[in-house]
């Protein structure tokens, strides 16, 4: 199963994999006010808070983003990252991956593998004027036993 993942721009992904927020990849900003700090340990805390392992997981989605003309939200995010993506099945089978969650409207889940949902996304529902972006979209966090996703499983998509 093909999951996808996008980063900025500016990233080294390809050469050093993908990080995760316990591997000192990610901003901190969108945690700060839910974590209650700055700190990036204390960020870590809350992230290991939700379930174990989120501090050491990468956020996916089962397909690319589909901008119908409805908000341009979408459209910009797509144009300034770069998306990649990788098989969860090869992952799976080296033993890297340690637990799967899902998070659609409620708090986050584990699932198996096998019940991820590829069905089609209703990116409809994004919108910048409500302040709702991937909160909207059922989205998948896999935790990574080491905090990283080794650059050989990684595909760059566009």
């Amino acid at each position: 199963m093909r999951l996808y993942h996008y980063a900025p721009v500016e990233n080294s992904i390809l050469q050093d994999g993908l990080g995760t927020f316990s591997s000192g990849y990610g901003d901190a900003a969108p945690y700060i006010k839910r974590a209650g700090s700055s700190d990036r340990k204390e960020i870590i805390r809350w992230m290991e808070s939700i379930f174990r392992g989120r501090s050491r997981a990468v956020s996916v989605i089962t397909e690319q983003i589909k901008w119908a003309g409805n908000d341009q939200m979408l459209k910009e995010f797509a144009e300034n990252h770069m998306m990649f993506s990788f098989e969860l099945d090869d992952l799976i089978r080296d033993g890297v991956v340690e637990s799967v969650w899902c998070q659609e409207d409620a708090s986050p889940y584990p699932v198996l593998p096998t019940e991820i949902d590829v069905s089609p996304l209703p990116w409809e529902k994004c919108s910048k004027k409500d302040g709702i972006f991937f909160g909207a979209i059922r989205h998948y966090f896999i935790v990574l036993k080491t905090g990283k996703l080794p650059p050989k499983y990684i595909r760059r998509e566009k």
